[in-house]
Parts: structure tokens; C-alpha cells; sequence
């Protein structure tokens, strides 16, 4: 906690103590989508503001954090990525976990010539994708830009792991239909 009320964390672990926290509050359905990370931030600063660390306070916190974002207006997001796959494709388009992944065979829409620039103005920390890699379009509706890319990167690995279980298909698995987090705080 800073002198001004503000809260910031220092240590390098940062994504990964709060996705370790994450992981230990099991959220109402409700809140599928929603920036939970930013709502375990904001109820960790209240409860460092107020003296009042618990395990009420961060509930009440993120439950009210909760009911913010579900009042914003859901929006239509694009990300524009790569992924190692060529020629040719198992689909050109597929809807997925409420997303649409759009596989190009070439090049983005014209509409999307903006991304040319940022690439070339940031080109010394961007490279470009080996030859092997297809631009993707992933296509989603959330409430935030951060909801939308975990959605999206989240259909894309839901996708890419369905081609590797049936690329695999000898291979058993199994599932118990449950999922939940494996250690919990509320």
C-alpha cells in the first residue's frame, strides 16, 4: 500500500499469485467471461485500504465487482493471431465456445491493414510468424478487451486440443464431469 492509498505489487510472480487466487474462489456462473483477476486485485486493495482482509470482505468485494461488470454493454472484439497450422486446413471457419475462429489462407481483410503499421513501428520485439503459421481471426462478444482475448485464446486452445485428441485417437481419457477449483478461500 502506498503513501497516496494506491496498492501495487512489486514481485515479478504477480499474473501468477493472482491467477493462484483465482483459482481458489469458486465465482457464480454468472461471471463466466468476466475479468476475474482485476476483481481479485480490486477486493485484495479495498481490504488493504480498510484494514479488513478477509475472507467476507473479499467476497463482498468481488461480488459487488461482479455485478459492475455484468452492467456493461457486451461488444464484438477481433484478435488477429497465428497459429502453427498450414494447408490445408480441417475448416476455414468454426464457431466455438461462443467465439468464431476465421483460418486465412494469406493475408488479414484489408480493413485490418492498421495492425501492418504497429508491426513495422514495433518490428526490433515483433517477429514475424515462421511459414508454417496461419493468420486467425477470432471473433468474440464480451464486456472488456482482456475478457475478450482470454476468450478468444481460450477457443483456440479448446479447438487446438480437439485436433490433438482425435490426431490421438488411440489414446483413452477420461473426465469426471466436474469442474471446480481444487482449493477454495470463500
Amino acid at each position: 500500500m502506498n503513501a497516496d492509498g494506491s496498492f501495487s505489487i512489486t514481485d515479478r510472480s504477480y499474473h501468477g499469485n493472482i491467477s493462484l487466487l483465482v483459482g481458489m474462489i469458486d465465482f457464480p456462473r454468472n461471471s463466466e467471461g468476466l475479468d476475474k483477476g482485476r476483481m481479485v486485485l480490486l477486493a485484495l486493495r479495498d481490504g488493504v485500504r480498510k484494514n479488513d482482509v478477509t475472507k467476507q470482505s473479499l467476497i463482498d468485494t468481488v461480488n459487488l465487482e461482479i455485478k459492475k461488470q455484468l452492467s456493461v454493454k457486451l461488444e464484438t472484439f477481433h484478435l488477429l493471431t497465428s497459429i502453427s497450422l498450414r494447408e490445408p486446413f480441417p475448416v476455414k471457419s468454426v464457431a466455438i465456445n461462443g467465439a468464431r475462429v476465421r483460418i486465412l489462407g494469406g493475408e488479414y481483410p484489408k480493413k485490418y491493414t492498421g495492425r501492418n503499421e504497429i508491426r513495422e513501428r514495433y518490428s526490433h520485439t515483433i517477429h514475424k510468424s515462421p511459414g508454417d503459421y496461419s493468420n486467425v481471426i477470432v471473433s468474440v462478444k464480451a464486456k472488456s478487451y482482456k475478457a475478450a482475448g482470454s476468450q478468444a485464446f481460450n477457443a483456440i486452445d479448446t479447438l487446438r486440443s480437439q485436433w490433438c485428441f482425435y490426431s490421438n485417437f488411440s489414446a483413452l481419457w477420461f473426465y469426471d464431469g466436474v469442474f471446480g477449483p481444487i482449493n477454495r478461500i470463500c
